[in-house]
């Protein structure tokens, strides 16, 4: 009886889990809105017994200087390269997507591409830095 019921909850939670997939599929990553791309990505880290609440954002004109799809995948490897800085620093730490950011986050990451290269802009306590690398640079 006891494997029965551990099917079924096994079962369900499979189902559950396929829905939740296949809505995230239908979900569109990138925005359009006033001719730019727009991505935000939101995530809880869990670090040291910490919370920490990222988001970055990234946009780029729609003029054609990048495709959608070169600018969803030069976004998802800089937040790659951002949440992989925090299991380097502790291979414990654990992330998950946030539906919204509580309050305001704790680290906010705005990268701005435009024809000649991408601006990274990082907001935490410690204040605002800015870098800007030429596409050149990065390939």
């Amino acid at each position: 009886m006891k494997k029965i019921i551990l099917l079924v909850v096994l079962t369900f939670s499979a189902f559950c889990n396929a829905q939740n997939v296949e809505q995230k599929l239908k979900t569109d990553i990138v925005k359009i809105q006033a001719g730019k791309f727009t991505i935000d990505d939101l995530t809880l880290v869990t670090t040291k017994g910490k919370n920490i609440q990222v988001k970055i954002h990234a946009e780029a004109a729609n003029t054609g200087f990048i495709s959608r799809d070169n600018f969803v995948y030069a976004t998802a490897n800089i937040v790659e390269a951002i949440l992989s800085q925090f299991t380097a620093l502790d291979e414990n730490a654990k992330t998950e997507d946030l539906d919204e950011i509580t309050g305001t986050a704790d680290i906010v990451v705005n990268c701005f591409m435009s024809k000649t290269g991408i601006q990274i802009e990082t907001t935490t306590a410690s204040g605002t830095e800015k870098t800007m690398q030429k596409w050149s640079e990065l390939f």
